[in-house]
């Protein structure tokens, strides 16, 4: 499966410590290659989930078969 990120996902990407960054990056990579992760729909947004890391979640929706499109990601408290 490939994965798209938009603006928004890698401008808060780049305010992660790098040891936050390569854990995402594994997460998401173990996700759109096997499906597997900690991943919920989120309520009231019909096609959106979000995979937990951790303190960090990544909000994302596959716009087609696919694509998986990753278009946010903040701590737990913040996101959504």
């Amino acid at each position: 499966m490939n994965s798209q990120f938009t603006a928004t996902f890698r401008h808060a990407f780049r305010r992660l410590s790098k040891q936050d960054q390569a854990r995402l990056v594994a997460a998401i990579e173990q996700f759109a290659t096997t499906g597997r992760g900690d991943v919920r729909p989120l309520s009231g947004r019909p096609g959106d989930g979000r995979l937990r890391l951790g303190k960090w979640r990544t909000v994302f929706r596959p716009p087609a078969p696919d694509v998986i499109e990753f278009f946010d990601v903040d701590n737990r408290g913040q996101a959504y």
